[in-house]
This record gives structure tokens, C-alpha cells and sequence, in this order.
């Protein structure tokens, strides 16, 4: 799972006026419906990692989904 871990992701839906970029890095959480044999998301919510500033959390459900794409995961600092 990716819960807890801080991410970069990749969307057509985010558009950096300032750099002109398509990613954002957020803390990835979600929600899951866990079954006998499978399991699926409900909700999948991308937190702002700074509290100075006014980012918002992106929440995602459903095909909202599609548009997102975890390009990384932050590891540790070299």
C-alpha cells in the first residue's frame, strides 16, 4: 500500500501557472472496501506536505482516478 507515503503524481487536471508543470507531491491516503476475494478503492485523498502555504487536498473517487498517476515515491534523502 501506498498509504503514508509522500508522493510525486502526474495529472492532466493540475496546471502550474507559475512552471507550467502537471505534477503535485502529496502524502497518498486512501480508503479501501475489502472483500472475501478482492479488494477497492473508495476514496484516494492527496494531502499537502506544507503548512505555510494554501494547498489544497485533492479527493479522489471513482473515474476521477483515471486522470492520476503516481510517477515516484520519496524513498529517503542521500
Amino acid at each position: 500500500s501506498r498509504n503514508g507515503l509522500i508522493c510525486l503524481v502526474e495529472s492532466t487536471n493540475i496546471y502550474d501557472k507559475d512552471l507550467g508543470g502537471q505534477y503535485t507531491i502529496k502524502e497518498y491516503r486512501s480508503r479501501k472496501t475489502i472483500t472475501e476475494d478482492s479488494w477497492q478503492h473508495e476514496e484516494i485523498s492527496l494531502h499537502p506536505l506544507s503548512t505555510d502555504m494554501n494547498f489544497e487536498t485533492i479527493v479522489l473517487r471513482d473515474e476521477e482516478t483515471i486522470d492520476f498517476k503516481v510517477i515516484g515515491e520519496f524513498v529517503r534523502v542521500l
